[in-house]
């Protein structure tokens, strides 16, 4: 029983090895600001308004 044990968890750590596949996507050095959004109230504003704030944006999808 040991035996299947140590093989078992020599599979498992094998399997989890290796260098990653994929690279970090590139952060710009300034982010952008682009879009026009509409609030619930039917406003639009430009994303780029809030340039230089804290913003925190909820946004649903109905799918």
């Amino acid at each position: 029983m040991r035996t299947r044990l140590v093989i078992a968890l020599g599979i498992v750590l094998a399997a989890c090895g290796g260098a990653p596949t994929s690279t970090a996507p590139e952060i710009p050095a300034e982010p952008v600001f682009v879009g026009e959004f509409e609030t619930l109230a039917g406003e639009t504003f430009e994303l780029g308004s809030f340039e230089g704030r804290d913003v925190v944006f909820w946004f649903w999808a109905p799918w």
